[in-house]
C-alpha cells in the first residue's frame, strides 16, 4: 500500500513539474487570476489556433486523405524547448481549433503521418497574435520527411 501511494504522489509529481507554470489546473478557479489553458497549466495569455488543410489542392476528404493514416499537430515553445502534441486527428476533418493555448507557444508542426508511423509531409505554422486562422496544403510527396 505504502509503494502504491508512493507511485501516486511520484506520477502526481511528474505531471505538476511538467507544467511550465507549475500549478495544474481544472478551470480557471485554479489559476489566481490567470487562465486555465486546455493543456491544464495556468496561463498568463491565451490564444486560440484554427488550422484548415487541403491536400494537393484538393478538400480533405477520405480520397484526398487515403495515402495519410492521420495527422498529428505539436506545438512548440522554442524558447524552453517544450513540445506538446495532439494525435490522431482525422486528416478528412479538413480543419482544427484549439481555444485557450498558452500563448508562449510560437510554432506549430502539421504532420502527415503514414499507417507505419512514418512523417508523409510536413507543415511549420508560425503561432502570432491571440488569435492565429492559418491554411496549409498537405501536397503528396514521394518518400518520407527525414
Amino acid at each position: 500500500m505504502a509503494a502504491l501511494a508512493g507511485l501516486a504522489l511520484a506520477v502526481a509529481g511528474c505531471l505538476a513539474g511538467c507544467l511550465i507554470g507549475g500549478r495544474a489546473c481544472e478551470d480557471d478557479g485554479d489559476c489566481g487570476g490567470e487562465t486555465c489553458a486546455r493543456n491544464g497549466e495556468c496561463a498568463a495569455e491565451v490564444m486560440s489556433v484554427l488550422l484548415s488543410w487541403t491536400v494537393s489542392g484538393r478538400v480533405a476528404d477520405e480520397e484526398s486523405c487515403a495515402r495519410y493514416d492521420h495527422l498529428s499537430l505539436t506545438f512548440e515553445d522554442a524558447d524552453i524547448d517544450q513540445k506538446l502534441t495532439y494525435e490522431p486527428i482525422p486528416c478528412p476533418l479538413g480543419r482544427i481549433y484549439y481555444d485557450r493555448m498558452p500563448a508562449r507557444f510560437d510554432m506549430a508542426v502539421l504532420s502527415a503521418e503514414g499507417s507505419g508511423g512514418q512523417v508523409l509531409n510536413q507543415r511549420r505554422i508560425r503561432l502570432r497574435g491571440p488569435a492565429v486562422d492559418e491554411r496549409v496544403d498537405l501536397g503528396a510527396l514521394a518518400a518520407p520527411v527525414d
